[in-house]
């Protein structure tokens, strides 16, 4: 181990500029190794945490006369791939977040990031509501979910329920 120190040691003495290269070189590598590690793991991660997650899928489009893919699809499409692909048990559409004003007991509030989805969001995904219930959700025609900090916001409810 002390002779590989001081062989080390004397490289870089003797030739400096090769070796702030190859160390530069090492650098860019582990950071490159560590980049990709992390990318695939969160990759591979997500949604994990639904009891169903196996069976989830994503429904990605390509417009013609562009390169990129996209998540943005007709409304009609959900029930389009249910009735002529079986093995589709259930969907739901999730739109883009959009900016939003909202209006409460306490005032208003500009800027919300607010997204709709359908009912069967909750059949797909593992969600917990901390108050109130999904049927109860169901059966109001202007039910909303919101964050535990967005209801103290909006209401003055305490989180710690």
């Amino acid at each position: 181990m002390k002779r590989s120190i001081i062989t080390f040691y004397r490289s870089a003495k003797n030739n400096p500029k090769l070796f702030l290269i190859n160390l530069i070189g090492f650098s860019i590598g582990v950071v490159a190794v560590l980049f990709i590690y992390l990318y695939t793991y969160k990759e591979i991660s997500t949604d994990k945490f639904h009891k169903n997650y196996k069976d989830l899928y994503r429904v990605l489009s390509n417009s013609s006369g562009y390169d990129m893919m996209s998540s943005a699809n007709f409304l009609p499409l959900g029930d389009l791939l249910q009735k002529h692909f079986p093995e589709i048990e259930n969907y739901t559409r999730i739109t883009e977040p959009s900016l939003k004003n909202v209006s409460t007991v306490l005032g208003e509030f500009s800027h919300q990031e607010i997204i709709y989805v359908d009912k069967s969001f909750f059949e797909l995904f593992d969600f917990r509501l901390s108050i109130g219930d999904y049927n109860q959700l169901y059966n109001t025609p202007d039910g909303v979910v919101i964050t535990k900090e967005l209801a103290s916001l909006f209401f003055d409810v305490d989180q710690t329920q």
